[in-house]
């Protein structure tokens, strides 16, 4: 059996912890849409991907944000969650080109500029867009070269 252990704050500073068994996430029945948002955060970042689809038939907000405008798929991709990023996408197809956070940086870009090549390649075959630009006129294929910029210069200062 195994547990998510998820802490969520909710109305009026009022915090409460919750233990799901995700095994057994059909038997999770009613959330407030809140709570099953701030649980599917905490979802994301813990890598259970088995809960996300419930979460959202429970009213969960597929596509909330944190500060930065950063989405779940963006986060998935930071942490190289594959089943996760697959998840996401299969829920709501429109996150793969998603540019609405501070750096107009895609979950594509996210998961290159942190090596996670597994969810790049699953993003691509997606049909992510690789042209799209950043804040700093940076594409996907100008990030994939700054990481191997970066990792033939630390083998090379290794030497």
């Amino acid at each position: 059996m195994q547990f998510l252990f998820v802490g969520f704050c909710v109305a009026q500073d009022f915090t409460q912890d919750v233990l799901i068994d995700t095994q057994n996430v059909s038997r999770l029945r009613k959330l407030s849409p809140e709570i099953a948002t701030n649980m599917l955060q905490d979802a994301i970042t813990n890598n259970q991907y088995k809960i996300l689809k419930r979460l959202t038939d429970l009213g969960g907000n597929i596509n909330v944000r944190n500060r930065k405008g950063l989405s779940l798929l963006h986060r998935a991709c930071f942490w190289g969650y594959l089943e996760c990023a697959r998840k996401l996408v299969q829920l709501n197809p429109a996150m793969l080109d998603d540019q609405m956070n501070e750096f107009k940086v895609t979950p594509l870009m996210v998961a290159i500029a942190n090596e996670r090549f597994d969810v790049a390649k699953f993003l691509l075959k997606a049909a992510a867009k690789k042209d799209l630009i950043t804040t700093t006129n940076k594409t996907s294929l100008d990030i994939a070269m700054l990481t191997l910029t970066r990792n033939i210069d630390m083998v090379v200062a290794d030497d």
